[in-house]
């Protein structure tokens, strides 16, 4: 059964003036060149309230096309670390309903060999909840042996060179190191990503497939393994997927191909990075995690996590927590406090431009995809953005 979004005429939310109040936010941004193009989407349960493109795919031609390519409502992005939130901690979400791991269990009782150089401590609850006190990222794809820049399409070695990124990693000894100090660490998401794949001897797309995308008849978006296009098993829709960026080290424009180093050196999917998708298939999956929120309450989407564990995951501490487990705080994603009815609001950005926003109580949640890094990382307009997205909702939802 396909639990595809629905629009609706509830005319509680005022779908024109929310309209109104996002499109003027947006073409601003992409007037002011914040990103090239957009796409926007608001949803509670199966009604779409919003889903709306908004510019091109770049601000130039792309070498293949002689005109600009407008986005449209179905336009993939390659959602770089949201990958983490949306794919990697919902899997994390069906490990504990299995109860193939309690929160509280050492990561070194999976992940066999990372406990040296005093990283014992780390548990799998401070990787969720982004207190592992691992640093933001390290170069680790500048050690892997055979990196090439001139390959047409991802790397010469692929995917078996994982294993000896997971070795990098164990082996990795931080310069300052205090388990319980929050901030976000690529290091910490990759590390989670692999104890996942250890866990069930299976790789992060496949799982994904397993547990998450085939439940919800999803198939437009997903992981691009970069031997299935060098093989040409898997073609890339470039009229479909939104370049990301220009990238100087590679040397060409990145479209289909994931910006993350790191997770590109493996050959493309990690628990990091890798998740190429359109707003409908994140609404969708967002959604279905807020239907297993409110249990057995009016239930439109199908809940692919059992209620309990939802609710453990979406639970915030103390006012000084910033994380829940695998989504942050409204003010510590987008710089904004958000009204007291969405106090318990939660969400994740990504460095490409892409993010997510929701509310558990009133199940409304905001996916928004761009690429703001294209062409260039050096854009740094999108921190401003988010407050200015966010209240423009809010306002308009009143």
């Amino acid at each position: 059964m396909s639990y595809a979004l629905a629009t609706s005429d509830n005319p509680s939310y005022q779908r024109k003036s929310l309209n109104s109040a996002v499109s003027e936010v947006i073409r601003a941004a992409v007037g002011e060149r914040v990103f090239p193009g957009c796409v926007c989407t608001i949803a509670q349960g199966s009604e779409l309230m919003l889903q709306q493109p908004y510019g091109f795919f770049s601000y130039a031609p792309l070498p293949e096309n002689d005109s600009l390519q407008a986005v449209r409502p179905a336009s993939v992005y390659d959602v770089d670390s949201l990958t983490f939130s949306i794919i990697t901690n919902t899997l994390a979400m069906k490990a504990v309903e299995q109860q193939r791991f309690q929160l509280t269990d050492k990561v070194s009782r999976y992940v066999h060999g990372f406990g040296v150089f005093g990283k014992s401590s780390v548990r799998i609850v401070d990787l969720l909840r982004q207190e592992s006190g691992l640093p933001l990222t390290e170069p680790f794809f500048q050690k892997i042996d055979a990196l090439s820049q001139e390959v047409p399409f991802g790397t010469p070695i692929g995917r078996g060179v994982g294993q000896h990124l997971l070795t990098l990693i164990k082996r990795f000894q931080p310069r300052s190191f205090t388990v319980g100090q929050s901030h976000y660490s690529e290091i910490g998401t990759l590390l989670m990503g692999f104890l996942l794949e250890e866990l069930w001897a299976k790789r992060i797309d496949q799982l994904a497939q397993q547990f998450l995308f085939k439940p919800l008849n999803i198939s437009n978006s997903g992981f691009i393994d970069h031997g299935w296009v060098r093989q040409g098993k898997f073609q890339i829709d470039r009229t479909s997927v939104v370049p990301s960026e220009e990238c100087p080290w590679r040397r060409r424009v990145l479209q289909g191909e994931v910006r993350d180093e790191n997770t590109w050196a493996i050959g493309g999917i990690s628990g990091e990075a890798g998740f190429f998708a359109n707003s409908a298939d994140i609404t969708l999956l967002i959604q279905s995690l807020l239907a297993g929120y409110r249990g057995g309450a009016g239930r439109s989407v199908l809940p692919i996590v059992s209620t309990p564990v939802v609710r453990e995951f979406f639970e915030v501490g103390g006012e000084e927590q910033s994380w829940a487990l695998g989504w942050a705080r409204t003010r510590t994603a987008f710089g904004v406090e958000p009204p007291s009815a969405f106090s318990r609001s939660l969400g994740a950005v990504s460095p490409s431009g892409c993010a997510v926003w929701f509310d558990p109580e009133t199940s409304l949640s905001l996916v928004f995809l761009s690429n703001t890094t294209m062409p260039s990382r050096s854009n740094r307009k999108i921190g401003q953005f988010w407050p200015k997205l966010l209240k423009a909702v809010w306002s308009a939802i009143g």
